[in-house]
């Protein structure tokens, strides 16, 4: 949507809604300070490495190999990359000193260290009974970034700064209850971040005075989360926020945070606890065209209802926010007769809420809609009964009910119908004895049949 605001009058809102929160809360205003450490980037590697995975040495063994053959600068970073990754696959492990021996008496050694903000990488190789005579292989210092880019290449370390920055920083940990949609395009634009809820008004077909994250606004205990980067000067991350949820009482719980700076720790360093279950968050309504406007909610219910004039999110709720239009999709229910989520006319049977397809198997005996696989036909009267009504249906389980049956079978002065095999029909006699089939004395009948035989 447009603006509502210059972006200088949203940032200072911003400030009024942290300051007001912070005192609804009784807490003060959350700064995050970073730090560089070894640790800290081990962990950024790590993080990485899952989402940007390269082939790495198989074995032990054939890292020994590729330290017997590596001769040049470029081979020893190869070598390097395949050590470091093995390293960080594992969890227990960090960036330390650590020894590969490939020969009899030959080994190579790494150390890593942190210096006043400078990484430094050694590797040696050589023999290894008098270590002052290993000869150095390859020594590189500098700016974090650029070591480890030398090592993983320049796409994996493009995405660690993005995603799992190492650089230490400050951030500040703001609230916001207005001016919601304008914040997540700022964010959106500034830090290069798509989601499906901070598109721009028309990419929801909606009027440039709509968006569904309006929603958020005039909420009871719903704020939206915000860092703010010292260094950057500008909101980097983004989550939207429940206060007092019932899930965890009296913390500060988020779902899901967008933006970089490894905003989902910085977020828990400033306070806030991360869990799925966002029941109880509430919405305000809004409308647009005599729709609701409903974004898709983060966590693991996108579920609300209405109550007491307000969405809260439910699981269980029948109103579900869409995340291509932002409004409300079309009210689903679950259907008992085929346990699947269904849109449309819903149906009331014995079995619970039905489907339009289903209730086709549906029939009316009294009152009730039961299914047909619990209900006889009875063609002479015209209507349905219940199968324990049916005194013949208790001899076997190999009866097919049907409305257009094979058989008119009367027993005890009723008449059923029902597809069967014309061997079936004396095993019926046996159990109940048969009147009439089709019309005719079931004398006549067994009488035909010894002349068709």
């Amino acid at each position: 949507m447009e603006f509502r605001a210059s972006e200088r009058t949203i940032c200072e809102q911003v400030r009024k809604d942290t300051k007001a929160v912070c005192e609804e809360l009784g807490i003060g205003p959350a700064v995050v300070k970073g730090s560089l450490s070894l640790a800290s980037i081990t962990k950024s590697l790590r993080r990485t490495l899952v989402d940007k995975p390269f082939p790495m040495a198989r074995s032990i063994e054939e890292m020994r190999e590729a330290c017997q053959v590596a001769d040049t600068q470029e081979d020893w970073l190869l070598v390097v990359k395949h050590w470091l990754g093995r390293l960080l696959s594992q969890p227990h492990k960090a960036l330390n000193r650590h020894t590969y021996y490939y020969g009899d008496d030959q080994r190579c050694q790494m150390k890593v260290v942190l210096i006043d903000g400078s990484l430094c990488l050694r590797v040696w190789a050589g023999g290894s009974e008098v270590l002052a005579t290993m000869e150095r292989v390859l020594d590189i210092s500098g700016k974090p970034s650029r070591v480890l880019g030398k090592i993983f290449g320049e796409k994996f370390i493009t995405h660690l700064c993005q995603h799992y920055p190492i650089k230490p920083s400050s951030y500040e940990l703001h609230f916001a209850r207005n001016y919601i949609p304008e914040l997540y395009q700022m964010v959106a634009r500034d830090e290069d971040l798509t989601s499906c809820m901070s598109k721009h008004s028309r990419e929801y077909d909606l009027p440039d005075n709509a968006h569904p994250t309006l929603a958020y606004e005039d909420s009871r205990n719903a704020v939206l989360s915000l860092l703010y980067s010292k260094e950057k000067e500008r909101y980097v991350a983004r989550a939207i926020t429940g206060l007092r949820l019932p899930s965890n009482g009296e913390m500060l719980q988020y779902s899901t945070a967008y933006g970089s700076s490894g905003c989902r720790d910085r977020f828990q360093e400033a306070g806030l606890y991360q869990d799925t279950d966002m029941t109880g968050l509430e919405l305000s309504i809004k409308w647009c065209d005599g729709e609701r406007l409903v974004p898709y909610v983060d966590g693991d219910s996108q579920r609300m209802e209405e109550v007491g004039g307000r969405l809260v999110v439910d699981e269980d709720g029948s109103i579900e926010g869409s995340y291509e239009t932002g409004r409300e999709m079309a009210e689903r229910f679950h259907c008992h007769c085929c346990s699947e989520d269904r849109e449309g006319e819903e149906h009331r049977t014995v079995d619970g809420v039905v489907c339009e397809s289903c209730y086709e198997d549906y029939v009316q005996v009294d009152d009730s809609m039961i299914h047909k696989d619990n209900a006889c036909y009875i063609r002479s009267e015209d209507e349905w009964v219940r199968e324990d009504e049916a005194h013949w249906c208790d001899w076997s389980d190999e009866w097919y009910r049907s409305d257009d049956a094979f058989y008119d079978v009367k027993i005890l002065g009723r008449t059923y119908s029902f597809v069967a095999h014309e061997s079936q029909i004396g095993d019926i006699n046996n159990h109940h004895t048969i009147e009439e089939i089709d019309g005719e004395p079931y004398v006549t009948y067994l009488e035909n049949m010894g002349e068709a035989a």
